[in-house]
Protein backbone atom coordinates (compact mmCIF):
# COMPACT_ATOMS: atom_id res chain seq x y z
CA UNK A 1 0.00 0.00 0.00
CA UNK A 2 2.97 2.44 0.63
CA UNK A 3 4.43 1.91 -1.76
CA UNK A 4 1.66 2.43 -4.12
CA UNK A 5 1.13 5.70 -2.81
CA UNK A 6 4.46 7.14 -2.82
CA UNK A 7 4.10 7.09 -5.96
CA UNK A 8 1.85 10.11 -6.27
CA UNK A 9 2.75 11.36 -3.03
CA UNK A 10 5.92 13.15 -2.25
CA UNK A 11 5.72 13.11 1.68
CA UNK A 12 3.63 9.67 3.55
CA UNK A 13 3.37 9.35 7.03
CA UNK A 14 1.27 7.22 9.13
CA UNK A 15 0.32 7.51 12.36
CA UNK A 16 -1.23 5.40 14.91
CA UNK A 17 -3.62 5.63 17.88
CA UNK A 18 -1.65 6.32 20.04
CA UNK A 19 -0.14 9.63 18.04
CA UNK A 20 3.27 8.08 17.45
CA UNK A 21 4.32 7.81 13.38
CA UNK A 22 4.55 3.34 12.45
CA UNK A 23 5.52 4.41 9.37
CA UNK A 24 7.52 7.55 7.53
CA UNK A 25 9.45 7.48 3.69
CA UNK A 26 12.51 8.88 2.77
CA UNK A 27 10.99 12.34 1.80
CA UNK A 28 9.06 13.14 5.01
CA UNK A 29 11.60 11.84 7.11
CA UNK A 30 14.58 14.34 4.94
CA UNK A 31 11.61 17.40 4.61
CA UNK A 32 12.43 16.93 8.67
CA UNK A 33 16.21 16.63 8.85
CA UNK A 34 15.68 13.06 10.62
CA UNK A 35 16.29 9.35 9.38
CA UNK A 36 13.36 7.25 8.88
CA UNK A 37 13.87 5.16 11.82
CA UNK A 38 14.08 7.99 14.36
CA UNK A 39 10.80 9.00 13.27
CA UNK A 40 9.26 5.81 13.10
CA UNK A 41 7.83 5.07 17.27
CA UNK A 42 8.10 9.49 17.84
CA UNK A 43 5.02 11.39 18.87
CA UNK A 44 3.72 13.58 16.40
CA UNK A 45 3.86 16.77 18.65
CA UNK A 46 7.55 16.05 19.68
CA UNK A 47 8.58 16.19 15.91
CA UNK A 48 5.59 18.90 14.69
CA UNK A 49 4.99 20.86 17.47
CA UNK A 50 2.23 20.93 20.74
CA UNK A 51 -0.81 20.27 19.63
CA UNK A 52 -0.45 18.94 16.42
CA UNK A 53 -2.25 16.08 16.76
CA UNK A 54 -5.20 17.16 18.29
CA UNK A 55 -5.58 19.48 15.70
CA UNK A 56 -5.26 16.99 13.22
CA UNK A 57 -8.34 14.53 15.15
CA UNK A 58 -10.33 17.60 15.19
CA UNK A 59 -9.91 18.20 10.86
CA UNK A 60 -10.94 14.39 10.67
CA UNK A 61 -13.98 14.40 13.08
CA UNK A 62 -14.87 17.67 11.21
CA UNK A 63 -14.16 15.98 7.55
CA UNK A 64 -15.85 12.56 8.30
CA UNK A 65 -12.39 10.87 8.17
CA UNK A 66 -11.02 12.90 5.41
CA UNK A 67 -9.16 16.80 5.46
CA UNK A 68 -7.37 18.39 3.25
CA UNK A 69 -5.82 21.85 4.23
CA UNK A 70 -2.74 23.61 2.81
CA UNK A 71 0.28 25.08 5.41
CA UNK A 72 3.45 26.46 5.78
CA UNK A 73 6.09 24.25 7.03
CA UNK A 74 9.80 24.72 7.32
CA UNK A 75 11.74 22.08 5.38
CA UNK A 76 14.96 21.22 8.00
CA UNK A 77 16.98 19.80 5.13
CA UNK A 78 16.81 22.94 3.13
CA UNK A 79 16.61 25.63 5.37
CA UNK A 80 13.74 27.40 3.49
CA UNK A 81 9.70 27.97 4.56
CA UNK A 82 7.54 25.68 1.78
CA UNK A 83 4.07 25.90 1.41
CA UNK A 84 2.39 21.83 2.14
CA UNK A 85 -0.97 20.31 1.22
CA UNK A 86 -1.97 18.06 3.75
CA UNK A 87 -4.54 15.27 2.76
CA UNK A 88 -5.25 13.15 6.03
CA UNK A 89 -7.06 10.21 6.13
CA UNK A 90 -8.64 7.80 8.75
CA UNK A 91 -7.06 4.11 9.32
CA UNK A 92 -9.19 1.54 10.43
CA UNK A 93 -9.03 -2.14 11.78
CA UNK A 94 -10.26 -5.34 10.09
CA UNK A 95 -13.05 -5.07 12.51
CA UNK A 96 -14.02 -1.43 11.87
CA UNK A 97 -12.37 0.57 14.30
CA UNK A 98 -10.50 4.01 13.89
CA UNK A 99 -6.53 3.31 14.15
CA UNK A 100 -5.01 6.20 13.55
CA UNK A 101 -4.69 8.00 10.05
CA UNK A 102 -2.60 8.41 7.17
CA UNK A 103 -0.87 11.69 6.08
CA UNK A 104 -0.26 12.47 2.36
CA UNK A 105 1.76 15.53 2.07
CA UNK A 106 2.62 17.29 -1.15
CA UNK A 107 5.17 20.34 -1.70
CA UNK A 108 2.81 22.85 -3.90
CA UNK A 109 5.33 25.57 -3.58
CA UNK A 110 5.58 26.64 -7.12
CA UNK A 111 1.49 26.07 -7.51
CA UNK A 112 0.76 29.15 -4.42
CA UNK A 113 3.61 31.27 -6.04
CA UNK A 114 1.86 30.78 -9.75
CA UNK A 115 -1.25 31.82 -8.02
CA UNK A 116 -0.38 34.70 -6.01
CA UNK A 117 1.49 35.77 -9.30
CA UNK A 118 -1.99 36.15 -11.12
CA UNK A 119 -3.84 37.39 -8.54
CA UNK A 120 -1.03 40.00 -8.14
CA UNK A 121 -1.14 40.44 -11.90
CA UNK A 122 -4.92 40.99 -11.95
CA UNK A 123 -4.80 44.19 -9.66
CA UNK A 124 -0.87 45.63 -10.44
CA UNK A 125 0.90 46.64 -13.84
CA UNK A 126 3.07 43.87 -15.37
CA UNK A 127 6.04 46.66 -16.39
CA UNK A 128 6.02 48.84 -12.83
CA UNK A 129 4.26 46.70 -10.48
CA UNK A 130 1.97 49.45 -9.66
CA UNK A 131 -1.85 49.37 -8.90
CA UNK A 132 -3.97 49.20 -12.11
CA UNK A 133 -7.57 50.70 -12.48
CA UNK A 134 -9.18 47.79 -11.04
CA UNK A 135 -7.19 48.32 -7.37
CA UNK A 136 -7.03 52.16 -8.11
CA UNK A 137 -11.39 52.49 -8.50
CA UNK A 138 -11.28 50.14 -4.95
CA UNK A 139 -8.57 52.78 -3.38
CA UNK A 140 -10.34 55.84 -4.70
CA UNK A 141 -14.07 54.42 -3.74
CA UNK A 142 -13.02 53.51 0.09
CA UNK A 143 -10.83 57.13 0.22
CA UNK A 144 -13.98 59.01 -0.94
CA UNK A 145 -16.40 56.91 1.67
CA UNK A 146 -13.68 57.99 4.61
CA UNK A 147 -13.72 61.65 3.22
CA UNK A 148 -17.33 61.52 3.53
CA UNK A 149 -17.41 60.62 7.62
CA UNK A 150 -14.36 62.53 8.46
CA UNK A 151 -15.05 65.65 6.35
CA UNK A 152 -11.84 65.76 3.98
CA UNK A 153 -11.02 65.91 0.71
CA UNK A 154 -9.60 63.39 -1.74
CA UNK A 155 -7.18 64.62 -4.46
CA UNK A 156 -6.90 63.47 -7.98
CA UNK A 157 -3.85 63.76 -10.17
CA UNK A 158 -3.78 62.60 -13.93
CA UNK A 159 0.09 62.38 -15.49
CA UNK A 160 0.39 61.69 -19.19
CA UNK A 161 3.32 62.31 -20.72
CA UNK A 162 4.32 64.50 -22.99
CA UNK A 163 5.86 63.34 -26.35
CA UNK A 164 6.22 59.49 -25.39
CA UNK A 165 5.61 58.10 -28.56
CA UNK A 166 8.99 60.22 -29.73
CA UNK A 167 10.86 58.15 -26.79
CA UNK A 168 9.90 54.65 -28.40
CA UNK A 169 10.77 56.16 -31.74
CA UNK A 170 14.00 57.03 -30.97
CA UNK A 171 15.07 54.25 -28.24
CA UNK A 172 12.45 51.54 -28.47
CA UNK A 173 10.48 49.83 -26.56
CA UNK A 174 13.61 49.62 -23.82
CA UNK A 175 13.91 53.28 -23.65
CA UNK A 176 10.17 53.43 -23.04
CA UNK A 177 10.28 50.79 -20.42
CA UNK A 178 12.94 52.74 -19.10
CA UNK A 179 10.84 55.91 -19.01
CA UNK A 180 8.25 54.30 -17.90
CA UNK A 181 9.97 52.99 -14.41
CA UNK A 182 11.50 55.81 -13.82
CA UNK A 183 8.65 57.85 -13.99
CA UNK A 184 6.89 55.10 -11.16
CA UNK A 185 9.62 55.57 -9.13
CA UNK A 186 9.35 59.25 -9.14
CA UNK A 187 5.65 59.30 -8.60
CA UNK A 188 6.19 57.24 -5.30
CA UNK A 189 9.06 59.92 -4.03
CA UNK A 190 6.42 62.85 -4.57
CA UNK A 191 3.93 61.24 -2.49
CA UNK A 192 3.70 60.20 1.38
CA UNK A 193 3.06 56.03 1.84
CA UNK A 194 -0.32 56.65 2.64
CA UNK A 195 -1.02 57.26 -0.95
CA UNK A 196 -1.33 55.60 -4.06
CA UNK A 197 0.39 55.75 -7.65
CA UNK A 198 -1.39 53.91 -10.65
CA UNK A 199 -0.43 53.24 -13.83
CA UNK A 200 -3.56 53.09 -16.26
CA UNK A 201 -1.91 52.00 -19.14
CA UNK A 202 0.89 53.38 -21.39
CA UNK A 203 2.13 56.97 -20.81
CA UNK A 204 -0.94 57.77 -18.28
CA UNK A 205 -0.62 57.54 -13.96
CA UNK A 206 -2.77 58.69 -11.30
CA UNK A 207 -2.01 59.75 -8.09
CA UNK A 208 -4.49 59.19 -5.21
CA UNK A 209 -4.16 61.38 -2.40
CA UNK A 210 -6.10 60.71 0.33
CA UNK A 211 -7.04 62.58 3.90
CA UNK A 212 -6.39 66.50 2.55
CA UNK A 213 -7.46 69.41 4.14
CA UNK A 214 -7.01 71.78 1.62
CA UNK A 215 -8.90 71.67 -1.98
CA UNK A 216 -5.13 73.45 -3.32
CA UNK A 217 -2.97 70.99 -1.85
CA UNK A 218 -3.61 68.70 -4.62
CA UNK A 219 -2.39 71.38 -7.50
CA UNK A 220 0.49 71.64 -5.16
CA UNK A 221 1.66 68.23 -5.29
CA UNK A 222 0.98 68.23 -9.05
CA UNK A 223 3.58 71.52 -9.41
CA UNK A 224 5.85 69.12 -6.94
CA UNK A 225 5.52 65.94 -9.57
CA UNK A 226 5.99 68.39 -13.05
CA UNK A 227 9.23 69.74 -11.46
CA UNK A 228 10.64 66.46 -10.46
CA UNK A 229 10.31 65.02 -13.79
CA UNK A 230 11.89 68.02 -15.65
CA UNK A 231 14.71 67.43 -13.14
CA UNK A 232 14.93 63.63 -13.53
CA UNK A 233 17.86 62.69 -16.41
CA UNK A 234 17.81 59.08 -16.84
CA UNK A 235 16.44 59.06 -20.61
CA UNK A 236 19.25 61.55 -21.12
CA UNK A 237 16.76 64.30 -21.59
CA UNK A 238 13.77 66.00 -18.94
CA UNK A 239 10.65 64.29 -19.20
CA UNK A 240 8.03 66.24 -18.71
CA UNK A 241 4.17 65.86 -18.90
CA UNK A 242 0.30 67.08 -19.18
CA UNK A 243 -1.55 66.87 -15.74
CA UNK A 244 -5.18 67.03 -14.88
CA UNK A 245 -5.96 67.41 -10.96
CA UNK A 246 -9.72 66.90 -9.60
CA UNK A 247 -10.89 67.06 -6.31
CA UNK A 248 -13.49 65.55 -3.80
CA UNK A 249 -15.69 67.08 -3.30
CA UNK A 250 -15.53 69.86 -5.09
CA UNK A 251 -15.04 68.98 -8.53
CA UNK A 252 -17.07 65.43 -8.38
CA UNK A 253 -18.65 63.10 -6.02
CA UNK A 254 -17.67 59.52 -7.38
CA UNK A 255 -14.46 57.48 -8.00
CA UNK A 256 -15.64 57.47 -12.00
CA UNK A 257 -16.46 61.07 -11.76
CA UNK A 258 -12.94 62.45 -10.42
CA UNK A 259 -11.19 60.21 -13.05
CA UNK A 260 -13.34 61.83 -15.64
CA UNK A 261 -12.92 65.35 -14.28
CA UNK A 262 -8.96 64.84 -14.29
CA UNK A 263 -8.68 63.64 -17.85
CA UNK A 264 -10.50 65.93 -18.85
CA UNK A 265 -8.14 68.66 -17.57
CA UNK A 266 -5.31 66.91 -18.56
CA UNK A 267 -6.24 66.81 -21.88
CA UNK A 268 -6.77 70.41 -22.04
CA UNK A 269 -3.14 70.95 -20.72
CA UNK A 270 -1.99 68.79 -23.85
CA UNK A 271 -3.74 71.03 -26.06
CA UNK A 272 -2.04 73.61 -24.58
CA UNK A 273 1.56 72.52 -25.81
CA UNK A 274 2.37 70.25 -22.74
CA UNK A 275 4.33 70.92 -19.71
CA UNK A 276 1.10 72.41 -18.16
CA UNK A 277 -1.09 71.59 -15.16
CA UNK A 278 -5.10 72.20 -15.19
CA UNK A 279 -7.01 72.48 -12.01
CA UNK A 280 -10.46 73.60 -11.05
CA UNK A 281 -8.83 76.66 -9.68
CA UNK A 282 -6.22 77.91 -12.70
CA UNK A 283 -4.03 76.33 -15.56
CA UNK A 284 0.03 76.43 -14.95
CA UNK A 285 2.83 76.30 -17.07
CA UNK A 286 5.90 74.94 -15.02
CA UNK A 287 9.19 76.17 -16.44
CA UNK A 288 11.62 73.55 -17.38
CA UNK A 289 14.98 72.96 -14.61
CA UNK A 290 16.91 75.96 -15.57
CA UNK A 291 13.91 78.17 -14.67
CA UNK A 292 12.82 78.93 -10.86
CA UNK A 293 9.51 76.81 -10.39
CA UNK A 294 6.23 78.39 -10.77
CA UNK A 295 5.44 77.64 -7.30
CA UNK A 296 8.28 77.62 -4.86
CA UNK A 297 6.78 76.50 -1.86
CA UNK A 298 5.33 73.12 -3.42
CA UNK A 299 7.65 71.04 -2.18
CA UNK A 300 5.94 71.38 1.28
CA UNK A 301 2.45 71.39 0.62
CA UNK A 302 -0.35 72.33 3.14
CA UNK A 303 -1.94 68.44 3.39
Amino acid sequence: LYRNIDRNWELLAAVDGRGCYSYVNQNYAHFHGLAPTALRGSLVDAVLGDGIQQHNLARLDAGGGSATFRSRRHNRQTGDERWIETCLRSATTADGRHDGYYALLRDITDEVRTEEEIRFLAYHDALTGLPNRRLLTDRLNQAIARAQRYHERVGVILVDLDDFRRINDLGGHPAGDRALLETADLLRNCVRSSDSVARLGSDEFVVLLTELEHSTSAEQVAAKIMTALLASHATHKPISASIGVAVFPEDAGSADGLIEVADARMYRAKRRGGQHIESRERATTIPGPSQQPAFSGADAAPR
